[in-house]
């Protein structure tokens, strides 16, 4: 029940966290001093969030939004669990209490935020408000992500390996988040094969999109795991803008793999720029990336142009490598009515392998050990 000053979700923003030191050795409860902008503080303690009402939340909503043929179940359960009150006196009116999903959130935010203005800084820039409203919503969706993991590492019949490999999965999302490329990054049929679950690609506009499910159960039903993978897959997707994130072992062989036999290289739809920002830190000496929009939160020491394929493509300077991440059918038409001689390495569609038929292309097919697939 608020009081004066009464913290709602909206005002999240506005929290500064003076001390989170305490905690009551009788109930375990931690207590946190929130001050505000106008001057005024509060003490609270903080409330446990529910991690199995969230998953609840999350697959009430799923159902309701695969009636209604929408998809945006998890970002639908966010609001709908959300709404339960950020301040509470949960029956105790000496009590203050904070919900646990709301401060995970603001945490999360502050961190992001943190990350991002450190490389703005560096080109004396400031953050637009487009961009600030865009890191509140990575942090919203993730804190929810964060909460649905706790109740599936919870779940008793799940191995120690297998509850290893969601940690390791949330850890490589939160750092994605954090603008960082993980170490090591297991693509969806990696993580699947290991927890028992399949993977079959559903269509979805220009891009191949995966879904986790799990054989022994109905075909109209998944389990709380799958929903979960398929959650996260749509963050990394959706909210993060990374079609086809690599990690560092990723981009270390493949900057072995060319460095020693092209002077350039240049990406193609390069999104944000991580495959461009990663391999530069690797030996390889990516130039610049276009897209045909420019990415509103690009990754740190990446240079992503709003240019065409067809424009990159006009003044290419020859031993020039391109790059294409998570590329359209449409791409590789480009490239062949350019009419120019391309060296092309393709990565996370094999739509693009497939047409390998043509008299126009010479494929072949690398195998690297870390790449996600």
């Amino acid at each position: 029940m608020g009081t004066e000053n009464s913290i709602t979700a909206a005002s999240i923003t506005q929290w500064n966290i003076k001390a989170f030191d305490k905690t009551d050795e009788s109930s375990g409860e931690k207590e946190i001093h929130l001050q505000f902008h106008n001057g005024t503080s509060k003490a609270f303690k903080l409330k446990n969030t529910d991690a199995d009402a969230a998953m609840k939340t999350f697959i009430e909503q799923k159902k309701l939004n695969d009636m209604m043929g929408t998809r945006n179940s998890y970002c639908d359960a966010v609001q709908c669990y959300k709404k339960s009150e950020v301040e509470s006196t949960q029956g105790d009116a000496s009590r203050l209490y904070l919900h646990g999903l709301a401060f995970l959130e603001k945490q999360l935010h502050k961190s992001i935020f943190a990350e991002f203005t450190a490389q703005l800084n560096i080109h004396s820039k400031e953050p637009t408000q487009q961009q600030i409203e865009e890191i509140r919503g990575i942090a919203h969706q993730l804190s929810f992500i964060m909460i649905l993991s706790k109740h599936v590492l919870a779940i008793p019949e799940l191995s120690s390996q297998q509850k290893e490999l969601v940690s390791n999965l949330i850890e490589s999302v939160s750092q994605l988040s954090h603008f960082k490329s993980p170490e090591n990054l297991l693509g969806v049929y990696q993580l699947a094969k290991p927890l028992d679950l399949s993977v079959y690609v559903s269509a979805y506009t220009d891009l191949t999109i995966h879904h986790v499910v799990d054989d022994s159960l109905p075909h109209d039903s998944d389990s709380e795991l799958c929903e979960f993978l398929n959650c996260v897959n749509r963050f990394i997707i959706d909210d993060l803008k990374l079609y086809h994130p690599i990690s560092n072992q990723h981009a270390k062989e493949v900057g072995q793999c060319f460095s020693e036999s092209f002077l350039h290289a240049v990406e193609i739809g390069s999104g944000r720029g991580q495959l461009q920002a990663i391999l530069n830190n690797f030996g390889l000496n990516v130039e610049l990336g276009g897209d045909i929009e420019t990415p509103l939160l690009p990754w740190p020491n990446s240079v992503v142009k709003n240019q065409s394929l067809t424009f990159q493509l006009q003044d290419l300077a020859s031993n020039t490598l391109l790059l294409c991440s998570q590329p359209t059918p449409e791409m590789l038409d480009d490239f062949i009515k350019s009419g120019k001689e391309l060296f092309v390495f393709f990565s996370g569609n094999c739509q693009i392998y497939n047409q390998r038929h043509l008299s126009q292309v010479q494929a072949r097919l690398l195998r690297f050990e870390h790449y996600p697939i």
